[in-house]
């Protein structure tokens, strides 16, 4: 088990990531474990390079990311103990070959996020979660071999001035590199410190990944399904103080938006926040542009300000 966890915290340095205390819920309802007294929970600095992985490599290769769910699928078939929990309540909602039944990729992809959030925390892992750790790192390597790359071969364009070359660009689906910061005020400027960002944008999936001081945010895409640039135009309208004004101007342009549009938001939404407090809205938008899901952004609204809205209403109001 030493030797385990030697190994996995030196895979969590090969890229630099920022972690946060993210409690990820990457798929959905249900959750596999091995043991009846588990429980799924937020706890430590476990969201990192690993968490990232599982629960976005399936964006950019789902085919992948199926079949090493499906094996893990497979082997975990083949343990005696074998149960199912509702991620929701906690609650057991079968066991044995019921629950073998009724688990399915999206349980398995729980499942793994809970065993890495162990491995980050020191807790010791089940003979079950051991042999399935192999299959969490498949999906870790190949997650990071697409950081590295879109590290290696962005296309640095933050100091051309000239909007038709920029948008020659986006159009022909380069991935290029530019500096953003995200505005004051906002819950993600207190995240990143207000630091400013250098983003990876590949246009032609809408793939981001922000990286600033040698550390890695995410990287995950816009447009989980699509290459739709429209949305890309959203994503940075959320908030974000694009650098370059010719680059702003370009993207603004995808949405049919002024390039001025994203300082207006964020003054609009700091007078509403003085006059009316916590603003759900606000911090649902912030969350989905760090790559929440539905699920995460409604878990901490309400765990940061009482309210309880429903995943749809959530949904609705960052406009997937």
């Amino acid at each position: 088990m030493k030797l385990l966890l030697e190994n996995w915290r030196r895979y969590l340095k090969e890229v630099n990531f920022h972690t946060s205390d993210d409690f990820d819920i990457p798929g959905k309802n249900q959750l596999i474990v091995f043991a009846p007294d588990e429980e799924y929970k937020e706890e430590g600095q476990t969201h990192g390079v690993v968490s990232h992985a599982i629960k976005h490599y399936h964006e950019f290769k789902p085919q992948e990311t199926s079949a090493a769910l499906q094996q893990a699928l497979k082997r975990a078939a083949e343990f005696d103990n074998f149960f199912v929990k509702s991620t929701k309540t906690g609650s057991p909602l079968a066991q044995g070959d019921e629950a073998k039944k009724m688990a399915n990729e999206n349980a398995m992809l729980n499942t793994f996020d809970f065993i890495n959030d162990k491995m980050i925390n020191n807790e010791p892992l089940s003979q079950e979660e051991k042999q399935l750790v192999p299959l969490i790192s498949v999906l870790h390597k190949k997650y990071e071999q697409l950081v590295d790359s879109y590290l290696s071969r962005a296309v640095d364009i933050e100091s051309e001035t000239n909007p038709a070359a920029i948008k020659q660009m986006f159009d022909s689906g380069k991935t290029v590199k530019f500096i953003g910061r995200f505005g004051r005020g906002s819950i993600m400027a207190k995240e990143t410190g207000g630091k400013p960002l250098q983003y990876h944008l590949d246009t032609s999936n809408t793939a981001i990944l922000p990286y600033s001081d040698g550390e890695v945010t995410t990287l995950f895409r816009i447009d989980k399904k699509g290459t739709d640039l429209s949305k890309v135009a959203k994503y940075f309208g959320r908030g974000v103080e694009i650098q370059n004004k010719a680059i702003a101007k370009v993207l603004s342009s995808y949405a049919g938006t002024s390039a001025e549009l994203p300082q207006q938001q964020q003054k609009k939404q700091k007078t509403q926040q003085q006059k009316k407090g916590p603003n759900p809205k606000a911090m649902a938008i912030g969350m989905a542009r760090g790559g929440k899901t539905p699920e995460e952004i409604q878990a901490q609204i309400k765990k940061s300000t009482g309210i309880d809205i429903s995943v749809e209403n959530i949904k609705k109001m960052i406009g997937t």
